[in-house]
Order: C-alpha cells, then structure tokens, then sequence
C-alpha cells in the first residue's frame, strides 16, 4: 500500500488503487493530475520493488511505501512508557496507543479528559524490532537467512552476531534472541548504542529524537553527549 503526505501539511493518507475514489484535491496537485483515472495510470507506473527499497522515504511527489518499525510510546514528562507497538510511522504508533486506551482519536482523548495529551513515538532499532517479531532462536536464524543476512560466529561461545540495515546487531545463541545497538563512539571509546540510551534522560533522549530523527546513531549519540552536558553540566558518560 502507498501513502502520500502532504507536503505542506504533513497529513497522510492512503492511495487507493481504486479510479472510482475520489483523493483529495491536494493529492492531485501534488502529483499533477487532472482526475482519478490519471492518477492511477500514474501509480500503475510505480514499480512496488523499486518503492519497496526505499521503504520510508517520500519522492517529490510525497509518494512513499511505509517502513514498518517498532516505537516505544512515552510521556516525555513522566518518562512513563506505554509499551511498544509495531506500525509504519511515529503518528501511527500514538494512535494505536490511544486506541488501546479506550479512544478514537488523540484529540478524542484530551476532549474526555480535558487537558493536553503529550505522547511521543520513539522508534526501535531493526535489531529491536527484529527481536519483538522473532524471539525465538530457530525462528530467528530462519528469518536471517531468508532475509539473506550474514552472521558472525563465535565459536567460544556458540553464539552468532547478525549486523541490521541500520548498524544495530542481534545475537543469536541457542536460547537466546537479544537485541545488540550499533557500535558508537564516546569520547574516543567503542561503546554499544543501545548500553548508552538505557542510560540517557527519558526527557532529553525523547526531545533530541523529535528534533533530530532519522539520522544515525553516532549522530545522536554526539548530540545527546552535548545537550546532556549543557543541561546537567557533567559529562555524559558509559561505563
């Protein structure tokens, strides 16, 4: 399924392989189209595997196939988490959430409860995401191959080290299934990126990845290292 975003508003909406639907007019100024019909020969010249590749990322259309990923949902002012919920964006994951508790809508729950309704979508690392959908390690190792994913073997251990599109590694052992970060650096130390969020401000961490997402891990980790020294005057630091 293809979505487009608004370009101006940042809405997103479904394109429906369908010329009896009717898009909203701002659909067809975007992508240039006169009527329905024209829009779906459009579409029909999009090829899903090339979209597929580039999962996440809006052409000058803003025209993109979702890249479905794991959020953690929080409360940036209590640091309180309300789980983590699989879906294609940040937006997407909050509304699940706010589904579960009961309402349709995030303006549906601040209406009810009368106040704002500060919630913010962290996104997992594939390793992380990878885990929450492959916890098992027969099933994990199988998802590996057919994802065509090389692993590392230690033979000490028997344990066997899989690298993730975005650098974050899991490892897979024969009972075990457990999501590694990436391999950053932290004041010319190798520290594992995943060891450094567990011990960042829940506050701080959620504004940087609000401010800064996507980038990588290295970047946020410098970022962090910086805003957290400014805020706390000490040093950010991983033991």
């Amino acid at each position: 399924m293809l979505k487009i975003r608004n370009l101006t508003t940042g809405e997103v909406i479904d394109l429906v392989r369908d010329a009896a639907h009717t898009h909203p007019e701002w659909v067809h100024e975007q992508c240039d189209t006169c009527s329905e019909s024209e829009l779906q020969r459009m579409l029909d010249s999009y090829s899903l595997a090339t979209m597929a590749e580039h999962a996440g990322r809006a052409d000058e259309c803003g025209i993109y196939m979702p890249a479905e990923g794991a959020y953690e949902v929080t409360n940036p002012a209590s640091a309180h988490s309300f789980g983590v919920y699989v879906a294609d964006s940040a937006e997407a994951a909050v509304l699940a959430c706010v589904r579960d508790a009961g309402y349709d809508s995030l303006e549906a729950a601040e209406h009810v409860t009368g106040k704002p309704v500060k919630l913010v979508a962290t996104k997992l690392s594939d390793a992380a995401a990878f885990v929450l959908r492959h916890p098992d390690a027969a099933g994990a190792m199988d998802a590996m191959m057919a994802a065509g994913i090389e692993g590392d073997q230690d033979w000490g251990s028997g344990a066997t080290t899989y690298v993730m599109p975005d650098g974050s590694r899991v490892r897979v052992s024969d009972l075990d299934v457990e999501a590694l970060g990436s391999s950053v650096t932290l004041d010319g130390k190798e520290v594992d990126f995943s060891a450094a969020v567990a011990l960042m401000d829940d506050e701080l961490r959620a504004a940087l990845h609000n401010e800064l997402a996507p980038c990588s891990d290295q970047a946020f980790l410098d970022a962090y290292a910086a805003a957290h020294a400014e805020k706390f005057g000490t040093d950010f630091q991983v033991a």
